[in-house]
């Protein structure tokens, strides 16, 4: 972090203000006319939804009756059909329907459009079925103008049977306003408006003010495949690390590279590798641990004829590699192109996919893991490959288990179809997961000008697109051979017209430098992409020094307006976010990596940590006890069950997600809670922790101890009925949701001291208010070291806690907070679960000792954890690297009077 520097006569406060404001969700109302509606389904419906954009410019044949009447076809008969006229060059049309079967139960679908009795060309796909509606999303250009077109159905394997279509629609957009979309998007998505405030030492508003601002680094990751040619290249290194900030190996992690016989491991050249991007703060994408085409597959894993002796093979496989690079690699394609080859799967039984998840899961719980395959964004005519067919192989190693948490699109695209690319995205977005496109060029049978313009057009829609968290190009320079089909420069690092399109786009896409004057309020205000900024204010004698704590801001999406109070007349800089030995960087030192791992694009200072504790922190994401039955909700059902509980900005952002819990018991209620996604936190989680110097792990996950509070406070329900109730340190707060739905407590109320966490406690309160009856529940911002719960002592008649006793730095103000709130009283005690942790609960409970309170620490205190515990205990395979210490929660019995 850079020093500022101070002018004697010019003290001032400049206060950065960023104003946050997420764009269109992808499941959205109709757009205003003119707008592009990003809606799309997924799932199977009893009955089809309207069309959208009231069907466009659509007509069934010559009828012109309703787009939203329905209509059957036999397969491959034009009439009746969607018929079209006068189709113009180069308009964007984008196309839907919903389509149902009779004669089979489920058949890939293909749409295709038949201009002016030209061959045919596919314009979308859907796995359709019998039983219900499937919808089809899709789109085309054309390269000449069209007086009459036929939209028809096909089925790909050509077997007779009737396609009954509705809600029909096909909307044009012209070029501008298609690029109008994409400027809207990226306002949205990618850029904030920001205010900087200029205060005098004492408040006062300084007019007239000279602010400076220049972005330092990029939140998004744009970035390209390197290989090992780059080591030792000076030239090149600095020519990759001047525009990119994310990397990704070309072939130096596949099997053939470091293990070309069985037992010889060969990691010099990634290792070496990884040193120059990690040097550089560049992130690296891991690719790939198994590669399902035989083709690409080491000669003596095919020479493995046992299914033991390869199975042995994959997972050393798996050990050797990540193992070695736990925690390095942002993100794992786990089993690469598995819709188009299926060795591995062949030979270990369809289920090898997801035991690979599953142990790669394992073994780096912090890497997001995902799947990787071609052909699904850049063509609709591969049947192996098509939208529908990746979001079923998603959901179902998803459903059996699989960590599964990105899909990847490796973009190796010919002439591209950017409507088709749009409506795929839409499709893709429903589940929620971060989209990357990892592999994107563009054939080399077109000439350079013209790979320049499909190029292009690629990347902005990419870029664009609401739901893509990520872009590299599959460009890495080899001396003799060029690149697989694209380079960017030639060996001399001149650029190629590809090069320049991709230079003027990343300077399109940053805020080089912007700046103004202070207003009558002391403000400026700009509109800056997401990144690293340096804040500057000019001093009278006119030279710019950087603002002293906001040399490095990172400016990112969040639900919170973030702010960074700066005096330049201080004599020495803050200390950055992750550095130093304050409490909260301590705290945050510890969940560096997971922030780094699922945010890639969140990129810390660099500090230390201890890899032991890193490692013990007992994370839900990664197992748990499973003692309450819960599954993901897709947004919309909520949306619909909650209406307006949930705040719509939050759906936009797509920084949370929604689980069900069933509470065990006949007729139990259901609890929904909403949890921010494990790859959404950022920098400003880490400043807010250092502003209210508090923990903030309660925004990773909900953690393994808050599940067996909130289990063991149903089955032990009777103590709660008519008591008063606290929750202390609550996360998400399932434990104290739980007893206020289950126990007929007369008042809950959950707190924790992390005013982001208390925004999301207040949500589910609202979201489950109904499970309730007659129990008032309430949330509540509860910092155990300030005075703020004065007027609450001896007030409470149970406490509950989970997983609070990690850190000893908060031990006596916790201890003093649970002898304040506490009713002083035989009956009233505090129950806290939390596992040993080396000497933490120890020590814990000695200051509980020295406060003049009683306790009973209690290690079987319910039969099913016990059970579980001991089966974690014996059986490596149910939670491999179970630690009793890190993972097991003791349960301490509070009270000020001993029995």
């Amino acid at each position: 972090m850079r020093r500022s520097r101070f002018a004697p006569r010019a003290a001032a406060f400049l206060v950065l203000l960023w104003v946050l404001h997420c764009g269109n969700e992808l499941v959205s109302a109709v757009p205003p006319a003119g707008w592009y509606d990003y809606s799309a389904y997924t799932d199977c419906r009893a009955r089809p939804e309207p069309a959208l954009y009231n069907g466009g410019i659509l007509k069934f044949g010559d009828s012109g009756d309703d787009p939203d009447g329905w209509r059957t076809t036999e397969t491959g008969v034009f009439s009746p059909a969607f018929v079209v006229y006068n189709l113009t060059k180069t308009t964007m049309y984008t196309f839907s329907c919903w389509v149902k079967l009779e004669g089979a139960y489920s058949a890939l679908i293909t749409a295709r459009l038949s201009p002016d009795n030209a061959g045919a060309r596919c314009i979308a796909t859907v796995l359709a079925r019998s039983d219900c509606w499937a919808f089809v999303k899709g789109g085309f250009t054309l390269d000449w103008p069209s007086q009459t077109g036929v939209i028809f159905f096909q089925n790909a394997d050509k077997t007779p049977m009737k396609i009954t279509v509705a809600s029909g629609s096909l909307q044009p957009f012209t070029t501008d306003q298609w690029a109008m979309h994409q400027q809207d998007t990226i306002r949205k998505r990618r850029k904030r408006m920001a205010t900087v405030h200029v205060a005098d030492p004492q408040g006062g508003r300084v007019v007239g003010a000279s602010v400076t601002v220049q972005q330092t680094a990029k939140d998004f990751p744009l970035g390209s495949a390197i290989a090992s040619t780059i080591l030792g290249n000076d030239a090149y290194q600095k020519w990759f690390v001047d525009r990119f900030n994310a990397a990704v190996f070309e072939d130096e992690l596949k099997w053939y590279s470091t293990e070309p016989m069985s037992g010889l491991l060969r990691f010099d050249v990634p290792d070496q590798m990884l040193a120059f991007v990690r040097s550089h703060r560049v992130m690296v994408r891991g690719h790939n641990i198994f590669w399902e085409n035989q083709d690409a597959t080491p000669r003596w894993v095919k020479n493995l004829t046992s299914p033991d002796d390869l199975r042995s093979a994959v997972n050393a496989r798996i050990q050797n590699l990540m193992t070695r690079y736990r925690g390095e690699f942002a993100h794992w394609d786990v089993n690469n192109e598995m819709l188009h080859y299926n060795f591995y799967e062949q030979r270990l039984g369809p289920n090898a996919s997801m035991e690979f998840f599953s142990v790669a899961q394992d073994a780096d719980p912090l890497a997001t893991l995902f799947m990787n395959e071609y052909n699904v964004i850049e063509t609709c005519d591969d049947p192996f490959s098509t939208v529908d067919t990746y979001v079923t192989k998603l959901k179902e190693l998803r459903n059996g288990g699989a960590i599964l948490e990105g899909i990847g699109l490796e973009g190796h695209f010919s002439k591209p179809n950017i409507p088709l690319m749009r409506a795929i995205l839409d499709k893709l977005a429903t589940l929620g997961l971060p989209i990357w496109f990892t592999e994107i060029d563009i054939s080399n049978k077109f000439d350079a000008q013209t790979q320049a313009v499909y190029l292009e057009q690629v990347m902005r829609e990419a870029y664009s697109h609401p739901a893509v968290s990520g872009i590299m190009l599959w460009t890495a320079l080899h001396p003799n051979n060029g690149c697989y089909q694209m380079c960017l420069t030639d060996w001399k690092l001149n650029n190629l017209p590809v090069g320049d399109v991709v230079d003027r786009l990343l300077n399109e896409w940053r805020t080089l430098q912007a700046g103004g004057q202070t207003d009558a309020h002391g403000a400026w205000s700009f509109s800056g992409y997401l990144g690293e900024y340096v804040v500057s204010k000019a001093h009278e004698h006119g030279e710019y020094g950087p603002s002293e704590s906001s040399s490095l801001s990172l400016l990112s999406h969040s639900e919170f307006t973030s702010r960074a109070s700066l005096m330049d007349s201080s004599p020495s800089p803050a200390p950055a976010p992750s550095g130093g030995t304050s409490t909260a960087n301590l705290r945050w030192g510890i969940l560096r990596r997971a922030l780094l791992a699922h945010s890639s694009s969140s990129r810390a200072s660099e500090g230390t940590c201890n890899d032991k504790d890193d490692f013990n922190i007992s994370r839900k994401a990664s197992r748990g006890f499973s003692l309450l039955e819960c599954q993901s909700l897709p947004t919309s059902q909520l949306i619909n069950s909650l209406g307006n509980f949930v705040n719509g900005n939050d759906l936009e952002c797509q920084k949370d997600v929604y689980v069900c819990y069933k509470l065990p018991g006949e007729g139990s209620s259901k609890l929904n809670l909403v949890f921010r996604r494990e790859d959404s936190l950022d920098l400003n989680d880490i400043e807010a922790s250092n502003r209210f110097d508090i923990d903030t792990t309660g925004l990773v996950c909900c953690w393994p101890s808050e599940e067996v509070l909130a289990y063991y406070c149903i089955n032990n329900s009777d103590m709660f009925r008519s008591k008063k109730v606290l929750e202390l340190g609550s996360g998400y707060g399932l434990a104290g949701l739980v007893i206020a739905a289950s126990t007929n407590a007369d008042e809950v109320v959950i707190s924790d001291g992390n005013p982001q966490v208390v925004g999301y406690i207040q949500k589910n309160i609202c979201i489950n208010a109904e499970n309730f009856g007659e129990t008032k529940v309430k949330s509540m911002m509860l910092h155990w070291e300030k005075e703020q719960a004065s007027e609450m002592t001896n007030t409470f008649d149970i406490i509950v806690a989970s997983d609070c006793t990690f850190f000893k730095q908060f031990h006596q103000s916790l201890a003093r907070v649970v002898k304040s709130l506490l009713k002083h009283s035989t009956t009233s005690q505090a129950i806290f679960l939390s596992p040993k942790r080396g000497d933490s609960l120890d020590k814990f409970l000695e200051i509980i000792k020295e406060n003049g309170l009683c306790y009973e620490l209690i290690e079987n205190y319910d039969p099913t954890v016990w059970n579980v515990h001991n089966k974690y205990t014996i059986d490596d395979r149910a939670w491999p690297n179970y630690d009793v210490e890190h993972c097991y929660p003791l349960l301490v019995r509070i009270k000020f009077f001993s029995e």
